[in-house]
């Protein structure tokens, strides 16, 4: 079965006009071109300066191109008219959930978009107990955000965006202000939005563990897509990882230099489990 695309960029080119952080007005992006399919999970991971969240800011037609064109659902995002249907297709989700957070009680902070949008009133309540319902926050509806967790407050922040019911989520590295507990219930609620409500996720991620959860990884350097696959796929390629300065999870990092010294390991393996029982058999032959 040929999945739809949602997301189609062709031979992107983009430069920040007259900013003097960027010598000579260089292109930060360089000919991307990319088919994002609804219901994929796409990690995308790279160095602070290789053009992930400028890419990401294309997406919403925060940005525009220079050169090429972006297509969301068969719309150019250079056509203005669309904008604000462009944005009801594509949400963002911020690093830090204290600037998207914008009321001091959950549910008026979920239900702030819907009503930007002029839903009616039942249909945001409506909207807003589905969304919590989603990432796992009911019962929350009275409380005060600055009570919560900052795991609990990016999964307000997320169901903030989910009640607006865009069919894909950016997430620019949502979890890299909190502790680890708070990193598991977002990544879980991430991934029970892709698998359930069949939400097209990109997450933006320096964590090789989180980025080993999604359909596809794409590894972008220097403005370009370096490498595009599978977890399986990307994380074998450890060399050209390192030639962009990227870490592997710890698991694939510990097999891969196994089989330079010569051990018969697995050719790629993701996770904890794994490794143990490639480990175990090394010992038992």
């Amino acid at each position: 079965m040929v999945t739809e695309s949602l997301i189609q960029i062709k031979n992107l080119y983009y430069k920040y006009e007259g900013k003097d952080d960027v010598s000579k007005n260089e292109y930060v992006l360089n000919g991307i071109n990319l088919d994002i399919k609804k219901g994929e999970f796409i990690a995308l991971i790279g160095r602070n300066g290789s053009g992930k969240s400028t890419l990401a800011k294309h997406l919403n037609s925060v940005c525009l191109p220079s050169k090429g064109d972006v297509f969301v659902d068969g719309i150019n995002t250079k056509d203005d008219k669309f904008l604000y249907k462009i944005r009801t297709k594509v949400g963002q989700v911020f690093q830090n959930p204290d600037n998207q957070i914008v009321a001091s009680i959950v549910e008026d902070d979920v239900a702030f978009g819907c009503e930007n949008l002029g839903i009616p009133p039942d249909e945001i309540r409506f909207r807003v107990n589905k969304a919590l319902t989603a990432v796992d926050m009911c019962g929350y509806e009275k409380h005060s955000v600055n009570t919560l967790s900052g795991g609990q407050k990016q999964r307000v922040a997320i169901a903030g965006i989910i009640a607006m019911e865009p069919e894909c989520i950016i997430l620019d590295e949502p979890t890299s202000m909190l502790d680890p507990k708070g990193r598991e219930e977002v990544i879980s609620t991430v991934m029970k939005l892709n698998r359930e409500k069949k939400i097209t996720v990109i997450l933006i991620t320096h964590n090789m563990e989180e980025a080993v959860s999604a359909d596809r990884v794409i590894v972008m350097g220097s403005g370009k897509i370096i490498l595009d696959g599978t977890p399986q796929n990307v994380f074998s390629k450890i060399e050209t990882l390192n030639e962009y300065e990227l870490d592997v999870p710890q698991a694939s990092e510990l097999i891969y230099r196994l089989a330079q010294k010569g051990f018969d390991v697995p050719e790629c393996i993701l996770n904890e489990e794994d490794c143990v029982n490639a480990l175990l058999k090394i010992m038992q032959d």
